[in-house]
């Protein structure tokens, strides 16, 4: 397939622990397959014809959605390259530069200059949220600002064009050329945790966490026809097992966790009922020691004392202690 490359071989060891079962199914499967595949981004050459375009269904997106890609520019010096554009009847759905100046959704603009610095020659993280009038933008999981919307509601049945723009207009200051990794769109507002989590490391697995929510997948992306110099390169980012697999890998997790909590639960109700019988035993060894002890003091309390310096008649009187 088009979104990974094979690597080399790692093992997987079981899971013994109840909480090392519940960190696996937290942070994804765990476990290594034989021949490790590795998702690949994609590089944007520096001419007009240099991108990727299709023709997606934005209805699941049409009042809210979240965008996050991880982007690699090649310069600062380019005035307003564009990552991404929706395009539909003269207007921009979506409009995401790779830069900190230009981000808009429907026909709103988000300006961020002066905000945060987009580097050269390193990824960095950038996510759009739109929902309820409101627009934000987040660099590197911080929000760096957001303003209010004219529109609630997107239009469908535009053109989407990810290395340029969408419309006929051709300048070479929106020519992306970089470099684009996981670009996904989400069909909700998605919280600053999960966004902090997807910018926290270039090869997180939020975004399959989050799988019932990315309704246009990177992988997807991947798979549409490119024009001009738009070629795959290789990121160290392994690819998450598919989602039917770790589903199955997940069961098999969660039988496994059942059946040593119901041992657990069994050991703690023979511990109980052992723990039971020595507080019986205690009680009674308790019970017992005070008799002892009242026969004890029973005893001591009136006894005989006898004069031992009398040599002849002993007399002996009850005496108190």
């Amino acid at each position: 397939q088009h979104y990974y490359i094979t690597n080399n071989l790692r093992s997987c060891s079981s899971l013994q622990m109840i909480l090392v079962v519940v960190a696996t199914l937290l942070l994804g499967v765990g476990c290594s397959p034989a021949q490790q595949q590795t998702y690949n981004a994609l590089s944007f050459g520096d001419g007009q014809d240099d991108k990727i375009q299709w023709y997606p269904d934005m209805s699941p997106f049409a009042t809210q959605m979240s965008i996050c890609t991880w982007i690699k520019r090649r310069s600062e010096t380019t005035r307003s390259p564009v990552a991404l554009d929706y395009y539909l009847a003269s207007q921009h759905g979506i409009y995401l530069e790779a830069d900190e100046n230009w981000n808009e959704v429907v026909e709103s603009n988000l300006n961020l200059d002066g905000k945060f610095k987009a580097p050269a020659n390193e990824w960095f993280h950038f996510c759009l949220t739109w929902g309820d009038y409101i627009l934000t933008a987040y660099f590197n999981g911080k929000e760096v600002g957001s303003t209010s919307t004219n529109r609630r509601q997107i239009e469908t049945g535009g053109k989407m064009s990810m290395g340029n723009r969408a419309d006929e207009m051709v300048e070479s200051r929106f020519i992306f050329g970089g470099d684009v990794f996981k670009m996904n769109i989400f069909n909700r507002v998605l919280t600053s945790t999960e966004i902090r989590a997807m910018a926290s490391d270039m090869c997180s697995e939020e975004e399959e966490i989050l799988n019932s929510n990315r309704l246009i997948k990177w992988e997807d992306i991947m798979s549409q026809q490119r024009t001009g110099n738009v070629v795959e390169i290789p990121t160290n980012c392994p690819v998450v097992p598919h989602t039917k697999e770790r589903l199955r890998l997940i069961e098999e997790r969660l039988n496994t966790a059942e059946q040593e909590l119901k041992e657990t639960k069994t050991s703690l109700t023979n511990t109980q009922e052992e723990l039971q019988s020595t507080k019986q035993e205690l009680t009674e060894t308790k019970r017992s020691l005070k008799c002892h002890e009242d026969t004890l003091q029973r005893h001591f309390r009136y006894r005989p004392v006898c004069d031992d310096e009398s040599e002849e008649d002993t007399i002996c009187l009850n005496t108190r202690n």
